[in-house]
């Protein structure tokens, strides 16, 4: 299959776990995040990464508010 092909033929799937997410595997994540295209080629990126279950639930709280 070529990347066309799966990018145009391939549903979306997300099926979220409860466990955590080694430190090593986020800076990968990060690092192919930041290598993405984007609109623009504007690069404005900003990360948060926050493991802190306590912390995490008061971000989302400010977050769902300043939406």
């Amino acid at each position: 299959m070529d990347v066309h092909e799966a990018l145009y033929t391939t549903r979306m799937m997300r099926r979220m776990r409860a466990d955590p997410v080694p430190v090593e595997v986020q800076g990968r994540i990060l690092d192919a995040a930041i290598r993405a295209p984007n609109g623009g080629n504007t690069q404005r990126w900003h990360f948060l990464a926050v493991d802190d279950p306590a912390l995490k639930a008061e971000l989302a709280s400010l977050y769902r508010a300043a939406r």
